[in-house]
């Protein structure tokens, strides 16, 4: 598959899933945040993370990011536990990990979260206790109070790659051009929308637009991100929207 291909497919489909995303392509998408560089430090303290967020909000692709940090610190992970029907096995390998001072790092929906909760304080209420420390002093970028405890909860859902002062989705924007720029030559209205996206005021205009969109949704992931860009740059290829 070719990179224009993909990026045309992130907006059809389960392209956009990082799970059925191959490493390479993952690559293609992939900007550095501050959120990597904090789980890398805190995996290096022998920290338990629940990496939690709504679908889309990029749990498993932040995960897949860091794999190599994961396998050099022997960190027990879970990519995904809305497939698990029972919790009994995961709370005792978290339970084993705190007492052991093993690293992990857990990927969760808010409503498995609570049911694995739930679960725990029945098993050790001290680490639910400090599970919900963490979760009141929640993080979305970075902290700049040390954290003592052994456990920390990190919300992507509060992540807003739309928030002008970190700028992630002007990378992203970049990224995405750069990407599909060698392939400009096979249409001459993507050529159009990329040169379109030279002009400052009009990528400031679409920034814009999706701050609003943004504000205006009851929730807007990542997923959502990708899909609307791919959107925007390649829906002219086809018929329906040449």
């Amino acid at each position: 598959m070719s990179r224009l291909e993909f990026i045309k497919k992130l907006y059809n489909g389960k392209n956009c899933y990082s799970d059925h995303m191959s490493a390479e392509e993952l690559k293609l998408l992939h900007i550095t945040s501050n959120v990597e560089r904090l789980i890398k430090e805190m995996l290096s303290k022998g920290k338990i993370i629940f990496l939690t967020g709504n679908p889309g909000d990029g749990k498993t692709f932040v995960i897949k990011a860091i794999e190599a940090t994961i396998q050099e610190y022997d960190a027990y992970v879970e990519k995904d536990m809305n497939n698990i029907t029972g919790y009994d096995a995961i709370v005792s390998d978290i339970i084993a990990c705190y007492e052991d001072h093993r690293p992990a790092i857990i990927a969760v929906n808010e409503y498995p979260f609570m049911q694995l909760c739930k679960q725990i304080k029945n098993t050790a209420p001290d680490i639910h206790k400090e599970i919900l420390d963490a979760k009141r002093s929640a993080i979305t970028y970075s902290t700049s109070q040390p954290l003592y405890g052994r456990i920390a909860l990190i919300d992507l859902n509060e992540r807003n790659l739309l928030d002008a002062d970190r700028n992630l989705l002007g990378e992203l924007i970049d990224k995405l051009i750069s990407l599909i720029s060698e392939d400009t030559e096979h249409n001459k209205h993507l050529e159009y929308n990329l040169k379109a996206f030279s002009i400052p005021e009009v990528k400031e205009q679409v920034l814009s637009i999706m701050q609003l969109a943004a504000a205006e949704c009851e929730h807007f992931a990542i997923r959502d991100i990708l899909g609307a860009l791919a959107f925007i740059f390649t829906a002219c290829m086809t018929e329906d929207y040449q």
